[in-house]
């Protein structure tokens, strides 16, 4: 539940902030945030309301980073591949979990002892700050994402009137869940 809390909030709030500063800035902060959560749970987890703050800050994270995405997608590539394009996407979402799941497995593996039980404290200090590496690695990439790939203008209303943000009507940042969001 509070990872969901984060994650609508964080939708609503990314979609503000794109129409301020543009989607551009959205991704790499997305993925600080998550790195940030990661530092924090890997120095502190031992309290129930560290875990619930952890899960929020992490719901903010992955939310920010959902909801930047699809937009950034759609204004990178021609009209004609967006849905190759959002549909890699979500292929490419599925086996990064995937992958990032193994990861921490295997990591928690090597910290698990041979008679078996939990595994020891110190490696889920490890798989947090691997895990926090990997976002800040992925904030490097996300700001070397080009700008745009599309003849597009920057406007600040559309043809009727709506709101563009980084040339796409606001309306695009909009989900079933309200502004921003893309869920």
């Amino acid at each position: 539940m509070p990872l969901s809390l984060g994650s609508l909030g964080a939708n609503r709030v990314a979609g503000v902030f794109a129409a301020r500063f543009g989607m551009g800035p959205v991704l790499p902060i997305g993925s600080l945030v998550v790195a940030a959560d990661m530092v924090f749970l890997a120095l502190w987890r031992d309290h129930l309301w560290q875990l619930v703050a952890g899960s929020v800050l992490l719901g903010v994270g992955v939310g920010t980073t959902f909801a930047a995405m699809p937009a950034l997608i759609v204004k990178a590539v021609p009209p004609h591949e967006t849905g190759s394009a959002t549909s890699l996407n979500a292929v490419l979402r599925s086996v990064g979990g995937a992958f990032g799941s193994a990861a921490v497995a295997a990591l928690l593996t090597a910290y698990t002892p041979a008679s078996g039980g939990p595994a020891e404290d110190r490696g889920y200090t490890v798989a947090f700050l691997v895990g926090a590496g990997a976002c800040i690695l992925g904030a490097f990439a996300a700001i070397g994402i080009p700008a745009t790939r599309r003849n597009v203008s920057r406007q600040t209303s559309g043809s009727h009137g709506d709101r563009m943000v980084d040339g796409l009507p606001s309306k695009a940042l909009d989900g079933p869940c309200g502004e921003g969001s893309t869920r």
